[in-house]
């Protein structure tokens, strides 16, 4: 498993581009294999959904 773990959420996501920023202080990050991911499910999302990532980055 990965060493630590951080997330937001949930987010209620809308047609407008926005930026969301995951804060990493104090995490211990020395052994991540899974670095992003992002889940739905049909409860919320009855008809499915089309998201769309850019820009993702570590800093």
């Amino acid at each position: 498993p990965d060493s630590d773990v951080a997330g937001i959420g949930p987010v209620l996501l809308t047609p407008e581009w926005k930026q969301y920023t995951i804060d990493l202080t104090g995490k211990d990050l020395s052994y991540i294999i899974g670095g992003f991911c992002f889940s739905t499910n049909v409860d919320v999302n009855p008809e499915g959904c089309v998201f769309y990532l850019d820009d993702i980055r570590y800093e």
